[in-house]
């Protein structure tokens, strides 16, 4: 069901976030197929004219936001198989990627380790596992209908390659099926243009990894996102920064991550007569217990996560909660 995808991209977005995957990964790497799977379930809550989870119709631009919430079972995972040497590893399955922001996609990719710590990665999302989107978003007054937004991307990583700095950028491009944004709309076809989110993405950042002793890691990073749309009043630049924290003890593992954007947009929105500009925070946090009730490679996951979208524009603020757990095997 499209609910369903909707619940496991936010909770996938949070259990394959690198701040998380540094503290589960395995230093000790051995020739052949390794992974894991990840069995939960999920409540998500959200608040937005963007979110496809409630389908009521809105009856004005202007007015109270439409809300919903479902609850879903979800099942994802990543395999990966390690060369002889242990040097070189390729891998297939669902990473948060920071070109999506917000969002996951499925992708394959080839990982080449220069040190303990160290490594090289180049990862390509296919775009197999759409998204699910508004035709046209700001249609009023009648039920709207859903289309396919597709990401294809490509992704490379250098994991400390400057001591404890790690470099990663990607580009790709988003295709929505069906774009028919303000086709209802009393506009000129310039504006009407203007509205079209079909795009390309340019990401690069960088993070710090920096150990403080007693099982604490510390992970700052800052980013730049670039997103030319089709339509100008959709192209964007963003500027955000996000601090991770680790902490392990014993079969305790505790992640915490603070993330704030300013998304500034290149021309007014002829919908709305205004500039825009949002500003996005989020916060979630991950706990894991590992080897609960004595079974081996397993561990018990519980997540938090808020995620809150303030904007010029009112129509375009969102809010978001996810409260989920589940069990994590091995393998």
């Amino acid at each position: 069901m499209i609910k369903s995808k909707i619940s496991v991209f936010v909770l996938s977005t949070l259990l394959f976030h690198p701040t998380y995957l540094l503290a589960q990964q395995n230093i000790d790497r051995e020739h052949g197929f390794s992974g894991d799977a990840f069995f939960g379930v999920g409540v998500v809550d959200s608040n937005g004219f963007l979110s496809t989870v409630n389908e009521d119709p809105i009856e004005d631009l202007q007015g109270d936001s439409p809300s919903g919430s479902e609850t879903i079972p979800f099942v994802i995972g990543r395999i990966t198989y390690t060369f002889e040497d242990t040097d070189q590893e390729a891998f297939l399955g669902i990473s948060r990627q920071k070109a999506v922001r917000g969002s996951f996609a499925p992708e394959i990719g080839y990982r080449y380790h220069t040190g303990k710590h160290k490594f090289l990665e180049i990862a390509v999302l296919p775009g197999v596992q759409p998204s699910k989107v508004w035709e046209d978003p700001y249609l009023t007054g009648e039920r709207r209908r859903e289309t396919d937004a597709n990401l294809t991307a490509v992704r490379a990583r250098a994991q400390h390659i400057l001591g404890p700095i790690s470099l990663e950028a990607a580009y790709g491009t988003s295709e929505i099926d069906q774009e028919r944004s303000g086709f209802f709309e009393d506009l000129l076809p310039d504006e009407r243009a203007s509205l079209d989110r079909n795009s390309t993405i340019r990401y690069v950042g960088v993070d710090l990894t920096i150990p403080l002793g007693e099982g604490f890691i510390l992970i700052p990073s800052l980013f730049n996102f670039r997103t030319d749309a089709d339509g100008d009043a959709m192209s964007f630049d963003t500027y955000g920064g996000e601090l991770g924290v680790v902490y392990r003890s014993g079969r305790h593992t505790l992640v915490g991550n603070f993330g704030y954007e300013q998304l500034d947009y290149d021309t007014e929105n002829p919908l709305f007569a205004s500039p825009r500009e949002d500003n996005i925070s989020n916060i979630f946090a991950i706990y894991s217990f590992a080897e609960p009730f004595g079974f081996e490679d397993t561990s018990l996951t519980f997540i938090l996560s808020n995620n809150s979208r303030v904007s010029d524009i009112s129509f375009y603020e969102e809010e978001s909660l996810v409260v989920g757990g589940g069990i994590r095997f091995i393998f």
